[in-house]
């Protein structure tokens, strides 16, 4: 059922919220590795807002080109294209995407969601 499926959505982000503190605590991972692991299960419950505000803060954070691996800021910024086409902001979603094309044309999904994205907003 849906609502069963969001209780262990919510479930699943408290856990990962839970290790993303601990990782933060006990280990040397990159401090973008957690957030991304957040925004990851917003995004797979469906919490577009929630997703959407965690990938512009570690957005924020990549505040030059060498801060975050290459992977890590084409994670954002595809997720950042997903969440805008989601909410149905399709120009965002087509200047986010097209970040991430720049950064990588082979990067799985994204022209998947700048092709929608251009449908919806009859930019074909």
């Amino acid at each position: 059922t849906i609502a069963g499926g969001e209780d262990e959505a919510e479930r699943l982000m408290a856990i990962v919220e839970n290790e993303i503190d601990d990782i933060k605590k006990f280990s040397r991972i990159n401090p973008f590795d957690g957030p991304l692991l957040l925004a990851q299960a917003y995004t797979i419950a469906g919490e577009w807002n929630e997703a959407k505000e965690v990938y512009k803060g570690i957005l924020m954070k990549m505040d030059s080109p060498d801060v975050g691996s290459p992977q890590q800021q084409r994670k954002c910024w595809m997720g950042l294209c997903r969440c805008a086409y989601e909410l149905g902001d399709y120009d965002r979603a087509q200047s986010a995407g097209s970040v991430a094309l720049e950064m990588n044309r082979h990067f799985y999904g994204v022209h998947k969601y700048i092709a929608l994205a251009q449908k919806e907003s009859g930019d074909l």
